[in-house]
This record gives structure tokens, C-alpha cells and sequence, in this order.
């Protein structure tokens, strides 16, 4: 192998490690927050109201919040959600999450694939740092 090749397989094998580590540390971060937050916040299924439209003009798009209803010891709360491209329809039912001491403040609507994220940031650490072993015993024979 040329000193080039060398080079270019070990700073490859080096960054496919740290990478590996990063997103490792960061999924079980995430896992440990979404672990917490389940432990100390409700969720309940609300209703979707309404919606605020407003226009992206950097991308030129119309972008749309839901505003979605939930109740909480018999008082109704409301909570607006993240902008989408795409408007909910009203009726619609939505998982929100919050702190029972204080709903209006906490509260926030999940996403249908939210708890999908600490997982496939794992795998992806895993993959990573798997390539970089591979690398460091492929170089070794």
C-alpha cells in the first residue's frame, strides 16, 4: 500500500470510530431523556381544533400548526404544534404530553414517529463504529 492509501484508510477507520461514539452517546442520551420525560409527564389524546397558516416566503410554501385541544381534571387546554407543509384535518386525534402541575407550559404534541429517534440514532452509531473495527482489524492482517 502507498503511504497515500494508508493515510486516507486510517483517517477513514479514525473517523468512522468517532462517528460510531458520537451518535452512540447522543442515542442513549436521547433514550435516557425520553425515559425521563415518560416517568414524570402524562400524555393524553387530544383533538386537533384548528390550525394557524402562515406563508414560508423564504421557500415559498404555506406551512400550517395544529392547535389541538386536551383535557386535564375536567379543564380544557391547548396546545399549538410544530409547522408542517401539510394541514391536519379538524377531529383529528393527537397524543400530547405534559406535566400535570403545569399543562399549558409543558404541554407538547408527539410525533407518530418520535420514539423511533434514540433507536435509529443507535444503529447508525453501531453500524458506524462497526465499519471502524473493521477497518482497524482489516489493516491489522
Amino acid at each position: 500500500m502507498s503511504d497515500e492509501t494508508d493515510f486516507d484508510s486510517r483517517l477513514s477507520t479514525i473517523i468512522s470510530l468517532v462517528v460510531g461514539v458520537i451518535f452512540v452517546a447522543l442515542g442513549f442520551w436521547l433514550r435516557d431523556r425520553e425515559a425521563k420525560e415518560l416517568a414524570t409527564m402524562t400524555e393524553v389524546k387530544g383533538v386537533v381544533v384548528g390550525s394557524t397558516e402562515r406563508r414560508d416566503r423564504d421557500k415559498n410554501v404555506d406551512v400550517y400548526a395544529p392547535i389541538v385541544e386536551f383535557e386535564v381534571n375536567g379543564t380544557k387546554h391547548r396546545v399549538t404544534g410544530r409547522e408542517e407543509t401539510s394541514q391536519q384535518s379538524e377531529g383529528n386525534v393527537a397524543v400530547v404530553r405534559f406535566d400535570p402541575a403545569a399543562p399549558d407550559q409543558t404541554a407538547r404534541i408527539i410525533g407518530s414517529l418520535e420514539g423511533l429517534v434514540p433507536a435509529s440514532v443507535l444503529a447508525l452509531g453501531g453500524f458506524s463504529f462497526l465499519a471502524g473495527l473493521r477497518g482497524l482489524f482489516r489493516r491489522r492482517r
